[in-house]
């Protein structure tokens, strides 16, 4: 799982990984997850709402913000999890 597959699809994603662990996902916790990913979403449209240049991302993650380099993320200690993934290293 990457955090991409989280963004995207939430619920399916937590699904998936209680699945994997056999893990019980009950109609109780869904209605809970439900509720936080209905209050997270309108919590980032008014963030998103509040910012003067709307085009912006509201977080930034580059490789810099974590002391690393685009040349570790696609060469370094962290090329395989990359590649296992099938992600795009920034190109910064």
């Amino acid at each position: 799982m990457t955090y991409d597959n989280l963004t995207r699809d939430a619920k399916g994603t937590v699904k998936s990984i209680y699945a994997k662990f056999n893990w019980s996902f009950t109609p109780e916790y869904e209605r809970i997850l439900d509720a936080f990913i209905k209050a997270d979403t309108e919590k980032r449209e008014n963030l998103r709402n509040a910012k003067t240049n709307k085009s912006e991302n509201l977080h930034d993650y580059s490789p810099e913000n974590y002391g690393l380099t685009p040349q570790e993320l696609s060469q370094g200690v962290y090329a395989d999890y990359v590649k296992l993934h099938n992600l795009s290293p920034p190109l910064k």
